[in-house]
């Protein structure tokens, strides 16, 4: 103690000491920081996987509402083409029906919409689309009914050339419709609109069928046949809309008698 008090050995030899001690002292706490930035890291990857999982999530979300919003406009389009459709004949009175099965095949062309007999519908209604004439009433039940296609290799009606006024019947093939005998002398050209006549009391007149896509001749036959590509989308169809006929023609036979 003399001797330290006179020469301060105790301040040399805590510099010579600490160098070690604090070496020591730094090596074990070596493991100590290891272990907590093993565990930050973990809490980090930890934190990102849960915000991955939940922006995962709500991309899922913003993509299906996404969706639906393109549907409802979709469909809101298709609602606003079918009342444009209707407001050009007002007198007509029609309801909107959704179809709720497709029996399309190479022998039948049927659709089954989810109105029926409740809802006043007949036999024989004409049924459209928001690109033209679709079908007609063949079967009805409760609550649902069947809808014969144009296109059904049983179904034949009657159609005006939009251009030269020229009336044909055209029947359904299963895929379109066809005009098996147009006179050669009768100014037909592809790109033709063929029309509704009114005259087969079933469908309203002027109402959009279809338009010629080829025109066929064939060896030895004194007539043409025509091809005409159905301008409803048929099968493809989801709202269809239903006609009534018009207070006019309702009345016509009762003002005869």
């Amino acid at each position: 103690m003399n001797a330290d008090h006179h020469f301060n050995l105790s301040r040399q030899l805590y510099f010579i000491i600490g160098i070690p001690v604090q070496a020591i002292i730094s090596l074990t706490s070596i493991p100590g920081q290891f272990l907590d930035s093993v565990q930050k890291r973990f809490w980090t990857i930890e934190d990102l996987i849960d915000q991955n999982y939940q922006l995962r999530q709500q991309l899922v979300r913003e993509k299906q509402r996404l969706r639906n919003m393109n549907t409802l406009e979709l469909e809101n389009l298709r609602l606003r083409k079918l009342m444009q459709m209707d407001l050009i004949q007002p007198t007509h009175q029609s309801l909107l029906a959704r179809v709720t099965h497709v029996d399309s095949g190479p022998f039948q062309q049927h659709i089954v919409i989810d109105r029926g007999g409740q809802d006043g519908i007949y036999i024989g209604q004409p049924v459209l689309d928001s690109e033209g004439v679709v079908g007609q009433i063949s079967k009805i039940g409760s609550g649902q009914s069947t809808v014969l296609l144009i296109t059904d290799a049983s179904h034949a009606m009657l159609v005006r050339n939009g251009r030269t006024g020229d009336l044909y019947l055209a029947e359904g093939d299963g895929h379109q419709l066809k005009l098996r005998y147009v006179p050669p002398r009768n100014d037909m050209r592809e790109g033709d609109v063929m029309l509704t006549t009114g005259l087969d009391e079933t469908y309203p007149p002027d109402h959009l069928v279809g338009k010629v896509s080829q025109l066929i001749s064939l060896p030895g036959r004194d007539f043409l046949e025509a091809d005409i590509a159905v301008s409803s989308s048929t099968h493809r169809s989801r709202e269809l809309l239903l006609l009534w006929p018009s207070a006019s023609q309702d009345t016509e036979p009762e003002d005869e008698s």
